[in-house]
């Protein structure tokens, strides 16, 4: 009895932790104080991981990409989703397919007078964003976006706000 008793103790103090922790993360982000939001967030989306809770690891992980994005690490924040572990779920490889797709033309839309100067490699041994052309960025950002496209059957099955984390829900009706 005692034992069970500090489990569940344990475990109320853990989820309040994580939670307080991501009010903090929220708080810093409305005051725009990005920077110390991604540290606070950073062990959070690896306990996720460890955990192999995918939903919550998904949304963490694309909050922390788009709080690179937010400093204007663009390069840091793709090349660093892009070699985290993705999640194996439906809905939440989908969500980290469509900020990864949506990160590369954030990347593009920043950077594209630079970009359009750059001409094709044809012999590449590794992804390398720093040499890719406008259009191998938008191919990696299609393809991205049709991981999530292949798999709209079972994903409109989901409540409308289900990835509101990463898609702001419309007006159409429910």
């Amino acid at each position: 009895m005692k034992n069970t008793l500090f489990l569940l103790i344990g475990f109320l103090f853990l989820f309040s932790a994580t939670a307080s922790t991501l009010n903090e993360v929220d708080e810093l982000i409305n005051k725009q104080q990005f920077q110390e939001a991604s540290k606070k967030l950073a062990p959070l989306v690896e306990e996720a991981r460890k955990n192999k809770k995918d939903t919550e690891y998904a949304k963490l992980l694309a909050k922390e990409t788009l709080l690179k994005l937010g400093l204007h690490g663009y390069e840091t924040a793709i090349e660093d989703l892009r070699s985290r572990e993705w999640p194996k779920e439906a809905l939440p490889h989908a969500m980290i397919s469509i900020v990864y797709g949506r990160s590369l033309k954030l990347y593009h839309e920043s950077y594209s007078w630079e970009i359009r100067k750059r001409e094709k490699i044809t012999s590449k041994d590794k992804f390398d964003l720093k040499t890719l052309t406008s259009d191998e960025i938008f191919e990696e950002a299609y393809k991205a976006y049709d991981k999530a496209w292949v798999m709209r059957e079972s994903l409109g099955k989901l409540p409308r706000d289900a990835m509101s984390d990463v898609i702001q829900p419309n007006t159409f009706p429910k």
